[in-house]
This record gives C-alpha cells, structure tokens and sequence, in this order.
C-alpha cells in the first residue's frame, strides 16, 4: 500500500530530489491486514506510528541498554521504565497540556526543560516554598503546571463535604476558643451572673442590707 502526501518542512531534510521538485512525500506500508478498505488500513497504520514513538521514549528512558545478563534484574529495569514513561506521559496531558512544544516533547527536552531546573527550598512563616530562578525561561509553564498537579488532589465539592463524613484520623482536643459549643436553644450564650436579693449594687460597691 503506497500513498502521498505534501512534504512537510520538518521532512524536508530527508527528502529525496523528486520529492522536493514535487513537493510531495512518497510512503509504503506493507501489510498483511485482511480486507480492501484502504483508506482504514492507512488509518491504523497511521496511528500505529504513534506507538513507535512511545517505544522511542522508552529508549531514551533506560530501555536502549539492559543492566545486567540476570533476566529478573532486566523485568524489574523495564518495569521502572514503563513507569516513568507512563509518567512522563500523564505530565504531558494533565498538566503540559496548555504548551504546544511541552506537551508534545522528548523525554530529554523534558528534563532540560521541567525537571532538572535550578530551584531552592525555603521556608517561611511555617510553610515550604520553592523559589525558581527568575531568568528560567519556562518558569510561568512551571508554576501553572504545580497549580494544575495540586488542583488534581483536591475534590470538586470539598467546601459543601460536612466534618462528619470527611476520612482521616481522629481530630485532636481543642484548642483556644475552638472548644466552645453552642448553647441549646433558648439560653444566652453568655449568661448574667445572678444578683443576691438581699443585696444593692451602687457605684459597684456592695453594702449590706439597711
């Protein structure tokens, strides 16, 4: 199955003469692919390049050289690759998505880009704070895609979930003036002290009944 299609300029380098002259590019698919549908075998070959590219990551991730000649050793190195490829990629869609390069870049773009930046951790009024360089230039990608990642932790409707059916430990004594309840209905919340019968009050001195 051969098809064209116009010459893109990312393609051109690896054109060939008469492909430049025409401005189209020439592809080949060899299958063995039951039926005649051609434009849906060139649908499922298209989308299994994408495939390629995955394998592609994972080369770059770790999967180009085996560690060690132990088989159990090699099925633990390609399981923490698959992982963080799986990684890599949920970061590019959850929240790279907003970059048009970041959302579509290599693993070692990624980590020139994203991951290896120069940050300090500093802490201030009883929190931690990682304060980035000012010069980075993806350093507005950065910030937006934290806020995306914390943003995923947090429930939809969490201000309208009562204490009572919230999960977690259980809450510890009380503190300050978080330990007063309210009083039930029909009864001040502050209540008056009782003035003796026998007693006068003037100018907040008490005297003795006449």
């Amino acid at each position: 199955m051969a098809r064209t299609e116009p010459l893109h300029p990312r393609h051109r380098k690896q054109a060939s003469t008469i492909e430049k002259q025409r401005g189209q590019r020439f592809q080949a698919v060899a299958t063995d692919l039951p039926g005649h549908h051609y434009p849906r075998l060139d649908a499922f070959h298209r989308n299994h390049a994408g495939i390629e590219a995955v394998i592609k990551d994972g080369k770059d991730l770790g999967l180009r050289r085996l560690p060690s000649f132990h088989l159990a050793v090699n099925q633990a190195w390609c399981t923490a690759v698959a992982s963080a490829a799986d990684l890599l990629a949920w970061l590019r869609h959850l929240a790279l998505d907003h970059h048009r390069q970041l959302r579509k870049a290599t693993p070692a773009t990624l980590r020139r880009a994203v991951l290896n930046v120069p940050a300090r951790l500093v802490h201030r009024a009883r929190k931690r704070l990682i304060r980035l360089c000012d010069d980075h230039p993806h350093q507005a990608d950065l910030i937006l895609a934290w806020q995306k990642i914390r943003a995923l932790g947090t429930p939809p409707c969490a201000h309208l979930t009562r204490p009572d059916q919230m999960e977690g430990p259980t809450p510890g004594p009380p503190r300050g003036n978080q330990g007063h309840t309210r009083p039930p209905a029909g009864l001040s919340p502050h209540p008056k002290p009782e003035t003796p019968t026998n007693t006068k009050i003037n100018n907040g001195l008490n005297r003795p009944p006449s």
